[in-house]
């Protein structure tokens, strides 16, 4: 008798970078100075090709800035990445990629022009086929004769999702008077990872947060700051030989000025959900 079954198996993180020049259209005027850029990774495709896996993506870039007339405004970009690894096309039958931006540059090079480069992680799980044979008979005389083997197969635990609310200064400014500040924008960027222990599934990192504000007459200015995170969440049938994963969604973000002695604090406020998972070998019994 044989029997197949399917397995996930991980694959060490691939590491790529996407690059390229982006200039803006000519009814845009020049750059006068750059407040905020963003950038942001989206898989397209990831395919068996042989012996091969296949990730294809673009990079999608965000940057604010003021124009040499003095008015806030925006421009959006992309470029392309792909990447390639091996894998035993005999066995594997489907894949799956997660990519995400771990750095990137987006310095101006001319009057209208910029150059990006993003610096790329990307998480790739394989699924295979795996073939398990049981011989010998069961017909004799007597009580039917039964064998048991095992099968190594995947296994996917989840962790028990946990919320937490923030409370975070993004930055102080003196001398000015909480009326004449005013925040033009704000968004914040997960960047964690996750390790598994026993019965634990581990997310830390730091949470990215930008703001534009303007006082008063004066040009707008980027703040930032980084929230760190280390947080631990049950889970059960997990080991410190599980492969992990973390994903982290962000609502409710306000960015409100608070005045205080000496000028004003500005105050950031947020609810972040974690939810993280693991996936291991399990022994699985064929009879």
């Amino acid at each position: 008798m044989e029997r197949e079954l399917l397995r996930e198996k991980g694959i060490p993180a691939l590491h790529t970078e996407s690059v390229g020049d982006y200039t803006l259209p000519d009814y845009n005027t020049d750059v006068k100075r750059v407040l905020l850029t963003k950038a942001v990774a989206s898989d397209t495709g990831c395919f068996l090709n042989g012996d091969a896996i296949d990730v294809t993506g673009v990079v999608n870039y965000e940057v604010v800035y003021i124009d040499s007339e003095g008015e806030i405004t925006s421009c959006q970009f992309s470029t392309d990445y792909d990447a390639s690894l091996k894998c035993n096309g005999e066995v594997a039958v489907g894949c799956e990629a997660f990519t995400r931006v771990s750095n990137f540059s987006a310095r101006l090079v001319g009057p209208r022009r910029f150059s990006v480069k993003a610096q790329l992680v990307t998480d790739v799980n394989l699924t295979e086929k795996a073939t398990v044979g049981v011989e010998g008979s069961a017909f004799s005389l007597g009580e039917p004769e039964m064998r048991t083997t095992s099968a190594r197969v995947a296994h996917r635990a989840y962790a028990a999702p946990y919320e937490k609310n923030y409370t975070e200064t993004v930055n102080s400014i003196e001398g000015v008077i909480a009326d004449d500040v005013v925040v033009l924008y704000s968004d914040l960027k997960p960047d964690v990872s996750a390790s598994a222990s026993d019965g634990m599934i581990n997310v830390s990192g730091v949470l990215h947060l930008n703001a534009l504000v303007k006082c008063g007459d004066e040009i707008p200015t980027a703040v930032s700051c980084d929230v760190a995170v280390d947080e631990n969440l049950a889970a059960d049938g997990v080991d410190a030989d599980c492969g992990a994963s973390a994903f982290v969604r962000v609502n409710s973000l306000r960015v409100e000025v608070s005045p205080d002695e000496d000028g004003v604090s500005l105050i950031a406020s947020f609810n972040a959900e974690y939810s993280a998972s693991a996936i291991s070998n399990a022994e699985m019994p064929v009879i």
